[in-house]
């Protein structure tokens, strides 16, 4: 305890003779003999002598010695784009390996504590290692040293760097490094990187005319760039995307310079190839893999669309009814798959003329189609995945599904319990496993309402288009449909009512997601609908062949894969950040006659730091015209260093405000760095900032948890604790008390 006086003693002194002055005036003016009695002075004298206590300021203090806090270092990690050379781990890679094995060694108890920052054109924390990557054009040591020691809660008593030496302000680095000299403030350095690398090759530009029919000799033109490998001879090559041989069907022999060159090499169209890729070999010592190849199609003006069409009666041709239906259109590619035994439990599905290829195994590859007809085909075919897929399709992609009756389909084939039940516009609870169906004749007929549905437009003339709907022949079966699902339209019901369950729905249709999905509960082949498959037409069966036309198109006309409605053609294939993206859309109506009267827009998908950018095209002679700027993209998670990277335009059509069509175009963005055409690490530039500065060159995350250890910790804080002792009730009590106390004893002496 001591006396905290907050005044002069002078104060104290007055205040002690005025007191004393003041009860002895008190006493020797009294009115009475009575009220000079000492007695009644005592507590009034006891009440000022503790108020001057009080004045006194007495404290109680009490002092606690915090724990040693562990010191501070900041730890600048490299995220420039030469960070992500390097094979089989990049640079960037080794350094988070590094550093997350250092802090798995490190003593939570003692040593230093890591704080992660990230350098490069940009400097900041980083949350976790996870979340760093190597993406800035430029490597800014100095500034990050300069502003790293603001964000420490102390002086630092040493620093580590993690980079490959590729720094763009070597200069300034001097500077900064004899400032920390100065301050006692070590840097250690932790070089990574390769020495060897000879320089890079990418393809920088490429040039893909449109409009190729098959077997056209079509000029591709292409930019080579070259760094380090002057004067060496090489061949561009063009193989097909999915050839597991890599067989070429063209090649150009060149002789590599550094800079840049441009060549054509002329490939022969066929539409039996499908997607190529340009490719220039990988050279020994080479700096990124990822930009010697570029994927491309010589593609019609006009893409196909593309149909998987699955179907289990398989005897006699029966699939040639659909098949060849929509290939009267051509425009409209129809792959065909057939069921080896429909009743199996787990039955095969095989491709018309390729035994050994079914339905797609890869997500990819069946994203590729624009509608998928599932005709008579056991679940059993399938696995779970391929059946999300199929719903992908059509939710998220805009692609078209259509589900075809038989013994194997709907509720009778327990579709309801499978993912597909959502793609389905009809309830199929009503049928039970091998019992939803019924074999009887009947007539379909379509409501007024849906005459005019695009997918019963079989003539343009109303009326004689009424005559050929009224007269769909009879059907000999159809599954058991309990209800119409409620954003279902219903396209056609039976005439009559049917054996137990009355009238029951027979088409119907709906949207689901992006996407649409159209259900014929009867079949389109023997036996249900062997009439409707040979005589629905004029002496043949051409309106059966325009229906199923007329259904693709109508499912596919928002697919992403093929929009047919809609054709983007760019002026290239491959930009520079800066460049101007030219772009031609060509629109077609619902009747896929060409129009110019949508709005039409596109908006480029930036990276997530930039806004994404929109321009509106300008309709001339059917054709929409409009550029918009080439941003920097964001670089690939699996190939940070590419120069390569794949950009997207939303191409969007509206009519008065709503959305009519919509196309995804992908492009790639060309972005060179400095640092990538120079990509050989430069472990000296560090090595003379850990020498000017006292530090060390670290080799491995056992040095880096080594220097951590050895730092001293930073002595704890001393915490006083001040209690004044006057604020406590008890004295406040004595002093009521004793006022209390001098007021009864005036009171008795009267």
């Amino acid at each position: 305890m001591h006396w905290a006086v907050p005044y002069s003693s002078a104060v104290y002194i007055g205040a002690v003779v005025a007191i004393g002055a003041a009860l002895y005036a008190a006493r020797r003016w009294a009115i009475s003999d009575s009220l000079r009695s000492i007695v009644l002075f005592l507590p009034r004298a006891a009440v000022l002598g503790l108020l001057l206590l009080v004045l006194l300021n007495p404290v109680r203090e009490s002092a606690v010695q915090l724990p040693p806090r562990r010191p501070p270092v900041a730890c600048l990690i490299d995220a420039s784009r030469s960070m992500g050379l390097d094979q089989p781990a990049t640079r960037l890679q080794q350094s988070k390996e590094y550093i997350a094995t250092a802090q798995s060694l490190l003593d939570q108890a003692s040593g230093a504590e890591l704080k992660l920052f990230r350098f490069g054109s940009r400097f900041n924390t980083v949350p976790s290692l996870a979340e760093l990557r190597a993406e800035d054009d430029r490597s800014q040591l100095a500034a990050a040293m300069r502003d790293v020691t603001g964000l420490l809660p102390e002086k630092p008593q040493a620093m580590i760097v993690v980079s490959d030496g590729q720094l763009g302000d070597a200069a300034e680095l001097d500077r900064i490094a004899r400032d920390y000299a100065e301050q006692g403030i070590a840097v250690h350095v932790l070089p990574v990187g390769s020495k060897d690398i000879r320089g890079d090759v990418a393809i920088e530009r490429l040039v893909v005319p449109r409009g190729a029919r098959g077997g056209d000799e079509v000029p591709v033109h292409v930019t080579v760039r070259s760094h380090g490998y002057g004067g060496r001879p090489v061949r561009l090559q063009v193989y097909p995307q999915r050839s597991a041989s890599r067989e070429p069907v063209a090649e150009l022999p060149i002789t590599l310079s550094d800079g840049s060159q441009s060549y054509d090499i002329v490939v022969t169209a066929s539409p039996n190839v499908g997607p190529l890729v340009l490719s220039v070999p990988l050279q020994a010592e080479e700096a990124i893999e990822s930009n010697n190849e570029v994927p491309f199609a010589l593609l019609p003006s006009d893409r196909r669309i593309r149909v998987l069409y699955m179907e289990g009666t398989n005897y006699g041709g029966e699939y040639r009814y659909v098949q060849d239906a929509l290939h009267d259109d051509p425009k409209i590619e129809c792959v065909s798959l057939l069921v080896d035994n429909q009743y199996a439990a787990r039955p095969r599905l095989a491709k018309v003329g390729d035994p050994y290829r079914g339905f797609p195994a890869t997500r990819k590859e069946l994203l590729e189609y624009d509608v998928v007809i599932c005709s008579d085909i056991s679940q059993g075919a399938f696995t779970p995945d391929q059946l999300q897929w199929t719903a992908e399709l059509v939710r998220q992609r805009g692609g078209g599904f259509v589900m075809v009756g038989g013994h194997t389909s709907f509720g009778a084939g327990g579709w309801d319990q499978t993912v597909w039940d959502q793609l389905i516009p009809i309830d199929m609870r009503g049928g039970r496993v091998g019992q939803g169906f019924v074999n009887q004749q009947f007539s379909v007929q379509i409501p007024d309402d849906v005459r005019t549905h695009p997918i019963w437009r079989i003539v343009d003339d109303p009326n004689q288009n009424n005559l050929i709907l009224s007269a769909i022949p009879p059907f000999f079966g159809t599954n058991v449909a309990e209800r119409l699902k409620p954003a279902a339209t219903l396209l056609g019901i039976s005439a009559g009512p049917l054996t137990a369950i009355g009238q029951s729905p027979i088409f119907a249709c709906q949207s689901y997601g992006r996407g649409r999905t159209f259900a014929m509960m009867t079949d389109t082949t023997e036996a249900w609908g062997s009439a409707f498959e040979k005589h629905w037409g004029e002496g043949d069966n051409r309106y059966f062949r325009k229906f199923w036309r007329n259904v693709v198109r109508w499912l596919s006309e928002n697919s992403v894969a093929g929009q047919s409605r809609m054709v983007v053609e760019s002026d290239k294939l491959i930009y520079r950040p800066g460049d101007e993206i030219q772009l031609t859309v060509e629109t077609l109506d619902e009747d896929f006659q060409p129009i110019d009267t949508y709005d039409v827009s596109m908006t480029l998908r930036n990276a997530p730091s930039q806004a994404d950018a929109t321009a509106t095209l300008n309709a001339t002679d059917n054709k929409y015209h409009g550029s918009i700027i080439a941003a920097i993209p964001t670089p690939s998670a699996e190939d940070e260093a590419s120069t390569l990277a794949t950009a997207t335009l939303d191409v969007v059509a509206h009519m008065q405000g709503e959305e009519v069509l919509r196309r995804e175009f992908p492009l790639q963005i060309l972005n060179d760095s400095d640092e990538l055409l120079t990509p050989n690490a430069m472990p000296e530039t560090l090595t003379t900032l850990a020498n000017m500065t006292g530090g060390e060159v670290l080799q491995n995350a056992y040095d880096i948890s080594r220097i951590l250890q050895d730092l001293k910790s930073t002595p704890g804080m001393r915490v006083v604790h001040r209690t004044p002792l006057w604020d406590h009730p008890l004295l406040w009590l004595t002093m009521l008390s004793l006022v209390t106390t001098e007021w009864l004893l005036r009171r008795l002496r009267r």
